[in-house]
């Protein structure tokens, strides 16, 4: 856009350089129009320059900011992942230890049991 209205401006430069003059003309009243005109699309065409530049910065400052929550996000995926790599971590964990839990339960029982039969036993054999 900024290459066009250097070329807008560049025209209309050479436009002006190049008119011809003719001190008789400019009291005619259609000419007095016509030099309002010009000025007035010329005061537009600046300020429509003005405010490209205006809205051009306010792009680069969304783009800058855009930017930074590209990085933000980027930063919080790696977290995220990390974090979910040590829950996966942490269950694996815990299933193991359960599985520790239910075997050290079962051979506990396992004792109970063999030591209940022996207490029978000599409980038996001393009665008898």
């Amino acid at each position: 856009m900024s290459e066009e209205n250097t070329a807008l401006s560049a025209r209309l430069a050479e436009l002006i350089s190049s008119e011809p003059s003719q001190p008789e003309l400019e009291t005619q009243p259609l000419v007095i129009n016509l030099r309002g005109q010009i000025k007035t699309l010329t005061d537009m065409f600046s300020l429509a320059d003005k405010e490209i530049a205006v809205r051009d910065g306010i792009i680069r400052a969304w783009e800058s900011k855009y930017n930074t929550q590209v990085d933000i996000t980027e930063v919080w995926k790696r977290q995220y992942e990390s974090e979910h790599n040590l829950r996966l971590m942490a269950e694996g964990l815990v299933k193991n230890l359960e599985g520790r839990v239910r075997i050290g339960t079962l051979r506990g029982r396992a004792l109970t049991i063999v030591g209940a039969v022996v207490v029978g036993y000599v409980g038996y054999r001393l009665i008898k």
